[in-house]
């Protein structure tokens, strides 16, 4: 008779990671919407702009979920993600410099706050639970 493995809560820490990876998804669907809805004669590339954007928020957030539930796999990816985002947010912000100070900072901010949880992901209690 076969048991099967104990299944243990995420500790907050991971759950707060979650949170701030599904962070981008929802926001970014939002968007979407909004675009869609705004957007005049230019139905064609909305509507693919909307398809792409939707498939990547349920992309990320099934990453999200898989994470939560404690796939590393899905850590690593995510981690990928964030890690190539933030890059492509810095080349675009070096290649556009010098900006106002009023833009550079929201712009910080944003980088910020994609690099949290790729920060906690990787803290040691994250790791204990992903190697269960």
């Amino acid at each position: 008779m076969s048991q099967s493995p104990v299944q243990t809560a995420p500790p907050g820490i991971v759950t707060v990671a979650a949170v701030l990876f599904a962070v981008p998804a929802v926001v970014s669907l939002g968007l979407a919407l909004l675009t869609l809805a705004i957007s005049d004669n230019r139905l064609l590339p909305s509507l693919v702009t909307l398809v792409g954007i939707v498939v990547l928020s349920l992309l990320l957030w099934w990453l999200t979920r898989a994470f939560h539930r404690g796939r590393n796999w899905a850590r690593v990816l995510i981690t990928v993600y964030l890690v190539l985002y933030v890059l492509y947010r810095l080349m675009h912000l070096i290649r556009g410099l010098p900006v106002p100070t009023s833009d550079l900072l929201p712009e910080l901010g944003l980088l910020a706050i994609a690099t949290l949880p790729v920060v906690l992901a990787w803290r040691p209690e994250a790791n204990r639970y992903f190697a269960r």
